[in-house]
C-alpha cells in the first residue's frame, strides 16, 4: 500500500510537472523590438506580432524623438496620412487610432514602452518640431510598420508595474507617490480623449511653465530648461500601456500631455494637463 501511494505521488507530480511546461511553452513571451531614430528617419522592423510588444527607441540623432505608433483604418495608406498632415497640420485627422510609444529621449539616450497591438497596418511617426517649429513627421520622419496575427498571442497583460498614473480630461493621477529609483508605471486612459505622458526632468529652480514656455514661437533660442526621460505616447480612451523610468531623490519632475483638443486642437497642456512634483 505505501509503495502504492509513493507511486501516485510519483505520477501527479510528473503530471503536473508537465502540464506547467506545456503552459510556459504555449504561452509566448512578450515580443521585443528596437527602432534607431536620426534625422529624420527610423530603422526597425517592418512587421510586429499582434499582441504586447515591448518597444524600446534609441534616439542615435542630434535633436529629440520619440516613437508614436498610430493604427490606420483599412481603408487609409501612410500617404493618405501624409496628405492629412499637409492640410491641416494642426488638426490631426480623425480616423487615426493612437496605440502609443515610447516618449521623448534626448540624444544618446534610449527607452521603452510596452503596447497591445491590434492586427493592421500602423505607421511609427515622430512629431517632435524642429528648431523652425516643422515636425520631424513632414520631413519623413515616418515609418510602415504591419502587425500581423499570431497563433496564441498573450491574453492578459504582461508586465509587473510598481504603480498606475490615471490620465483624465484634463489631469494625471497617481496611485502613489513616485519615489527615487526605477519605477515601471502602468498607464490607463481614463478621459473622453486621446492622451500621452511625458516626463520631463526639470533644471534646477525652473516650474513646468517655465519648460513649456521654451517651445512658444517667440521663446528665445537655446535648450528647454529641463530633459525628457521618456513616458508613453498617445493612446485611446480606454487603452493601458507601460512605460520605465528613473527618478532621483531631491530631484523635481513634471509630467504632460501635448496633444493637442480633438474640437479647438489647443495642446492638453494649456488646458491644464501638468503635473510638478518633487521625488524624496
Amino acid at each position: 500500500m505505501y509503495r502504492y501511494c509513493k507511486q501516485l505521488i510519483v505520477l501527479i507530480l510528473m503530471l503536473l510537472l508537465a502540464l506547467a511546461l506545456s503552459a510556459c511553452q504555449q504561452q509566448p513571451e512578450i515580443h521585443e523590438a528596437t527602432f534607431v531614430a536620426t534625422e529624420y528617419t527610423f530603422e526597425g522592423p517592418d512587421t510586429l506580432p499582434a499582441g504586447w510588444n515591448r518597444i524600446t527607441l534609441q534616439n542615435d540623432g542630434t535633436e529629440l524623438h520619440h516613437g508614436q505608433l498610430l493604427k490606420l483604418p483599412s481603408d487609409k495608406t501612410m500617404d493618405d496620412l501624409i496628405a492629412a498632415m499637409q492640410e491641416n497640420p494642426d488638426h490631426p485627422p480623425k480616423w487615426l487610432s493612437y496605440d502609443g510609444g515610447p516618449g521623448v529621449f534626448v540624444p544618446g539616450e534610449s527607452g521603452a514602452a510596452t503596447v497591445k497591438l491590434e492586427e493592421g497596418n500602423y505607421v511609427f511617426v515622430c512629431v517632435i518640431p524642429d528648431a523652425e517649429g516643422v515636425p520631424h513627421a513632414a520631413h519623413g520622419m515616418m515609418k510602415p510598420v504591419t502587425v500581423t496575427a499570431v497563433d496564441n498571442p498573450i491574453a492578459e497583460e504582461p508586465v509587473e508595474a510598481d504603480l498606475t498614473m490615471t490620465l483624465a480630461d484634463y489631469n494625471f493621477t497617481l496611485s502613489e507617490p513616485i519615489t527615487s529609483g526605477s519605477h515601471t508605471i502602468r498607464v490607463e486612459n481614463a478621459g473622453s480623449e486621446a492622451h500621452e505622458v511625458a516626463v520631463v526632468k526639470l533644471a534646477p529652480g525652473a516650474t513646468v511653465q517655465d519648460f513649456m514656455a521654451a517651445f512658444a514661437p517667440d521663446a528665445p533660442p537655446g535648450p528647454p530648461p529641463g530633459q525628457p526621460i521618456g513616458g508613453l505616447q498617445v493612446i485611446d480612451p480606454g487603452e493601458t500601456g507601460y512605460f520605465t523610468a528613473e527618478f532621483e531623490s531631491g530631484e523635481t519632475y513634471a509630467l504632460i500631455c501635448f496633444h493637442p483638443a480633438e474640437d479647438s486642437g489647443v495642446p492638453h497642456a494649456a488646458m491644464g494637463m501638468v503635473q510638478e512634483f518633487t521625488v524624496n
